[in-house]
């Protein structure tokens, strides 16, 4: 659960970094920040996943 509420944080951190950021020609949007998200999560389940698995091996 711990983990789960700081990845919560940290992503909602990021998008709200990210949104925020100016840029000059606001009709071309960069995909650069859903870049960044997509990788934060991905991290976050491969993480989760592997604890899961190395736990279910330990018992």
């Amino acid at each position: 659960m711990k983990n789960w509420l700081c990845g919560l944080v940290l992503s909602g951190f990021l998008s709200n970094l990210v949104a925020q950021t100016p840029s000059v020609n606001r009709t071309e949007s960069s995909p650069t920040g859903y870049v960044l998200i997509g990788i934060l999560l991905l991290a976050i389940v491969i993480f989760m996943l592997y604890r899961r698995q190395k736990r279910k091996f330990n018992d």
